[in-house]
C-alpha cells in the first residue's frame, strides 16, 4: 500500500493521464539497461544490446518497456492493493526470472528521471516526491515474493 494524500494522488493521476506509455516506457528500460549495463542479462533474448544507441532503438526493448509502464498504470488503479495488483509478477520475477529485487528500485527511479525530462516544468518537487513514493511502493510490492 502506498499512502498518497490527496493533493499527491491527483498530482499523479493527472500527470499520468499525460504520459505516452510507449515513448516514455521505452525510453525508462533503454536508459536503465544502458545506466546499469548488468541488467541486460536479463534480456538477452531482445538482440543486440552492444551500445547505447542500440539498446534505445531496440524494438523489444521498447515493447517491454511500454508493457512495463502498462503495468505500472495497473498500480495506479489500485493504490490500496499494490502487493496483491503485483502478485503474479512479483512471483515471475522472483521463482523464474529471478531477477534483483534491487532493479525494481533503479526502474522506479529511471522512470522519474524520464518524467522529468518529458514533463519538464510541469514535474514539479511535489510532483517528483509523489511519484517517488508511489515508485517505491511499486517496487516493494514486486519484491514482495522475495525472501
Amino acid at each position: 500500500m502506498v499512502h498518497l494524500t490527496g493533493e499527491e494522488k491527483a498530482a499523479v493521476t493527472g500527470l499520468w493521464g499525460k504520459v505516452n506509455v510507449e515513448e516514455v516506457g521505452g525510453e525508462a528500460l533503454g536508459r536503465l539497461l544502458v545506466v546499469y549495463p548488468w541488467t541486460q542479462r536479463f534480456f538477452d533474448s531482445f538482440g543486440d544490446l552492444s551500445n547505447a544507441g542500440a539498446v534505445m532503438g531496440n524494438a523489444k526493448v521498447k515493447a517491454h518497456g511500454k508493457k512495463v509502464l502498462n503495468s505500472f498504470g495497473e498500480g495506479l488503479k489500485n493504490l490500496d492493493n499494490l502487493k496483491g495488483t503485483f502478485a503474479k509478477l512479483s512471483e515471475l520475477h522472483c521463482d523464474k526470472l529471478h531477477v534483483d529485487p534491487e532493479n525494481f528500485r533503479l526502474l522506479g527511479n529511471v522512470l522519474v528521471v524520464v518524467l522529468a525530462r518529458h514533463f519538464g516544468k510541469d514535474f514539479t518537487p511535489p510532483v517528483q516526491a509523489a511519484f517517488q513514493k508511489l515508485a517505491q511502493g511499486v517496487a516493494t510490492a514486486l519484491a514482495h515474493k522475495y525472501h
